[in-house]
């Protein structure tokens, strides 16, 4: 996550909507840990102002117009205190960015962190996006499949817009351990397998699988193909 976002002195394009998620990730955890989020907040705000982040201009009918630092500042600094005015319950203690593995067979072992675990046991990640369509079930799921079986999952959402908002999205899906294992079986073996092969298929198309937001874009010999 640090390379990704060019906070260890990693040159890496990023844009305002990327950096915003970053931040309110970093205000979310000194909150859950009982913290100054605004001073987190503040002090990860400066490290992108002071990189000249570019702005970002999006024209997707949920948010039309500049995406800029000061914009989103502005938006995240007041969906915080949304968000900690409402929000019921409250996360577990040492539960805060959990590393967790899990070995599924065949070689593959699946690694990641989970935002935190809330009260009565549910995963909760937050998120910041653009609308609630862009949250995933697929994410929630694997975040359920690294906790070791079928568990309460919500989004923590942060809905950047016009009219910004924060909302609780509870993914009953990760309920079900049929579920889990279609997962398993279906998308994250036959990924991790094209991976053990070597094989790494640029994705036309997908937003991720472009110059802007991918590292190795200079280096994929496929974006060419």
């Amino acid at each position: 996550m640090r390379a990704m976002f060019g906070l260890d002195n990693t040159p890496h394009p990023i844009s305002w909507a990327l950096a915003f998620g970053d931040i309110m990730h970093k205000a979310c955890g000194a909150w859950a840990k009982g913290k100054d989020w605004q001073e987190a907040f503040e002090k990860r705000y400066e490290q992108y102002a002071r990189r000249n982040v570019p702005s970002q201009r999006l024209w997707n009918g949920e948010f039309q117009g500049q995406q800029d630092g000061v914009v989103l500042r502005a938006m995240g600094l007041s969906l915080m205190k949304e968000y900690i005015s409402t929000i019921k319950g409250k996360p577990l203690a040492d539960s805060i960015e959990l590393q967790l593995s899990r070995d599924l067979g065949d070689g593959i072992i699946l690694t990641g962190k989970v935002d935190c675990i809330w009260t009565g046991g549910t995963i909760v990640d937050w998120k910041a996006v653009s609308s609630p369509k862009y949250l995933s079930k697929i994410q929630a799921l694997i975040y359920a499949i690294l906790s070791g079986g079928p568990s309460p999952f919500e989004f923590h959402a942060f809905i950047k817009g016009r009219q910004p908002y924060c909302d609780q999205v509870l993914i009953e899906e990760t309920m079900k351990q049929e579920n889990l294992d279609r997962v398993i079986e279906h998308f994250i073996k036959p990924i991790a397998r094209q991976i053990q092969a070597g094989i790494f298929p640029a994705m036309p198309g997908e937003y991720l699988c472009s110059e802007e937001y991918c590292g190795y874009w200079d280096a994929c010999e496929g974006r060419l193909m």
